[in-house]
């Protein structure tokens, strides 16, 4: 185990999906060395509303 719940407690497993290199996988999914793990958040702002960031 990592600790990661424990030093980001806003982090909810039962809400929020996990993936791999940007491809949704289950939590118990088995990871290699080098993987990169992700923990997707819910959309906080709307995109039709936020300003862009490139223009």
């Amino acid at each position: 185990h990592s600790g990661m719940l424990r030093k980001f407690p806003e982090i909810n497993l039962d809400r929020q999906q996990v993936g791999v290199f940007g491809k949704i996988v289950r939590l118990d999914s088995v990871v290699a060395e080098g993987d990169r793990v992700e923990i997707y958040r819910e959309i906080t702002a709307d995109p039709e509303l936020v300003e862009r960031r490139d223009e």
